[in-house]
């Protein structure tokens, strides 16, 4: 039987001393709704969303840029995750994953414009769809990267209108859409790994590409990078979203039925010469 504790704020230092290595600055605890850090046999955290009934919003994370997103890291960083989830993409209820943000939804600021910049090792279930690229799916499990560019996404919803119905026909969807993923700088792939089995989680942030690695096979490059710096975030919550190509909208928060969970070991982050 395991033994554990509940991670407070109190003694979390104690615990990232154990699995962080390389950070100037340690990440901050954020637990929305119903879950809990644990620190499990002294060796793993563990980020545990109990059941929730939606519209209650669950959202268990740690991150390193806080309200005021103080994001610190950019080109040239390596980020190494250890990691485990209690159930493959498909029987997860929301969202989970780590890697790096701009947090850009944040409505209290004058700053809540910012459209998404994300390079991240990403889960999500199959209530949600949010299909960036015409080859990866709009769930599972994914190395993902979206890089938004304000006027190339401000042409794209100018041509909305007229392109958006003629999504639905395949061929024009597969030739008109890899404008869309440059609009998006969107680069993405599915991974197919075993995410409930311990695995190595590398992102290799370079000038011209992103490289993500699982116990040290390269599963995805993207042909761009990003230029801005970003913040760490490791999550797990129970929110949904669909977004495609061809107008389906939607966000919302689910019920989550039994407990969830993401675990994490080792996090590692250094920069490289």
């Amino acid at each position: 039987m395991m033994a554990y504790k509940v991670v407070t704020d109190e003694d979390w230092e104690e615990v990232w001393e154990k699995i962080g290595v390389g950070w100037p600055v340690r990440p901050g605890l954020f637990v929305k709704g119903n879950g809990r850090f644990e620190w499990h046999d002294d060796e793993f955290l563990r980020f545990r969303m109990s059941p929730t009934k939606a519209p209650t919003h669950s959202d268990i994370q740690i991150n390193d840029h806080g309200y005021e997103r103080a994001f610190r890291w950019g080109v040239g960083t390596r980020l190494m995750v250890e990691g485990r989830f209690s159930a493959g993409a498909e029987g997860l209820t929301g969202t989970a994953g780590f890697g790096f943000w701009n947090k850009p939804f944040k409505f209290w600021s004058r700053r809540f414009y910012n459209l998404p910049r994300v390079t991240w090792f990403f889960a999500a279930s199959p209530k949600s769809n949010m299909k960036f690229t015409v080859n990866a799916p709009g769930d599972g499990f994914k190395g993902e990267m979206l890089n938004v560019n304000w006027w190339r996404f401000a042409l794209f919803l100018l041509s909305a209108p007229v392109t958006v119905p003629l999504m639905r026909w395949d061929a024009f969807y597969r030739w008109f859409w890899r404008w869309g993923e440059r609009a998006l700088g969107a680069s993405e792939a599915e991974i197919d790994v075993d995410i409930t089995a311990w695995h190595r989680y590398e992102l290799v942030w370079e000038a011209e590409r992103m490289l993500y690695f699982v116990d040290g096979e390269l599963v995805h490059e993207t042909p761009y990078s990003i230029k801005e710096k970003l913040g760490f975030v490791a999550w797990i919550d129970n929110k949904h979203a669909v977004v495609t190509p061809w107008g389906s909208l939607a966000y919302g928060k689910l019920d989550v039925a039994e407990e969830e969970w993401m675990d994490i070991r080792k996090v590692v982050i250094e920069r490289m010469s």
